[in-house]
């Protein structure tokens, strides 16, 4: 059976102690040759059923257009109580439409527990006297020692966007920012980042690159809907439209939306513009806004209604 999905392991996994969290970052490509729609699953490094350890952060159920390709990511926290062992994992992913036949296998991911940091024992009362004296006689050279190690950047995902950009200036660090759209993360948080953490600031050459998730906007499916239903729903899901129609004999098609871009579900920018193609069995010159019922009318905003005035016409007929 041909793969759908190529999946594979974003960076590598560290070992975690009791109460620690890691996420781990996987990117996912639409191999198929065709759009699917695709749910991510979880299960055990066997195949079995998922761990209660490990979770998957945001949607797990998207659209992908041909040769696209998602990034998802696996929230792995282990209990206090939980033993020092290897665990293994792995994330899948199944075509909804056809589950039994098309689905992918990702790569069987290991996660190493180690046991908890033993408790340090409190010092006797004497050390302190010492670590005094020693500090007075070596506290001149300890300072050179320390202002001569590594100046390391930090893990950026700590930080808001504002913090980022203040700590690369103060720092002489050019940097680019993307953003992402995402209706699951609060707007400003950041996702990812180049070069990674502890990375040497005296051997970054390139400027440092950081992901922000902004607001995002799930797209509405509005494919067969009424005009007007549809622009109430692009409306209530705080996107914009642009149409154009189409000639279509069918009565019953008529007023209604042949297609739509971007497709349903997927995570836009608030404010995007989605794409409209309508049917309609006029040829004369008409205004959109003639074809509504009142009630839409009454809630769509007084941007749209203008543009429902204007005047347009199908460019061509289409023979019979």
């Amino acid at each position: 059976m041909p793969r759908i999905f190529a999946i594979t392991l974003a960076e590598s996994v560290a070992a975690l102690r009791p109460g620690q969290v890691a996420r781990i970052p996987f990117t996912v490509t639409n191999t198929s040759g065709r759009d699917v729609n695709a749910r991510a699953e979880l299960r055990s490094g066997e195949g079995g059923a998922a761990p209660d350890w490990c979770r998957i952060s945001g949607e797990s159920a998207r659209s992908f257009q041909e040769a696209e390709t998602h990034q998802y990511t696996v929230e792995v926290s282990f209990p206090e109580n939980a033993q020092p062992a290897v665990h293994n994992f792995r994330l899948d992913m199944i075509d909804v439409e056809e589950p039994d036949e098309n689905y992918s296998e990702g790569p069987a991911t290991s996660v190493e527990l180690k046991a908890p940091e033993p408790e340090a024992k409190k010092p006797f009362p004497w050390w302190v006297v010492a670590a005094v004296l020693a500090a007075a006689l070596v506290g001149a050279g300890l300072f050179w020692i320390l202002s001569g190690s590594p100046d390391l950047l930090p893990d950026l995902r700590e930080m808001s966007r504002e913090q980022a950009v203040a700590y690369l200036t103060g720092k002489g660090l050019e940097y680019t920012i993307e953003e992402s759209p995402t209706a699951d993360m609060a707007p400003g948080r950041i996702l990812a980042q180049k070069p990674p953490p502890q990375t040497d600031i005296s051997t970054i050459e390139d400027p440092v690159s950081f992901v922000v998730a902004v607001e995002g906007k799930v797209v509405p499916n509005v494919v067969g809907r009424p005009m007007g239903s549809a622009l109430l729903a692009i409306q209530d899901a705080g996107l914009r439209f642009e149409f154009k129609y189409e000639f279509n004999r069918n009565a019953a098609r008529n007023n209604r939306v042949k297609s739509q871009t971007p497709l349903a579900n997927r995570v836009v920018a608030a404010g995007s513009i989605m794409q409209l193609t309508i049917y309609s069995n006029r040829i004369q010159v008409f205004q959109p806004l003639e074809l509504l019922q009142g009630a839409d009318i009454q809630r769509l905003d007084p941007d749209t209604i203008r543009r429902l005035r204007q005047p347009i016409q199908i460019p061509q007929r289409p023979p019979n």
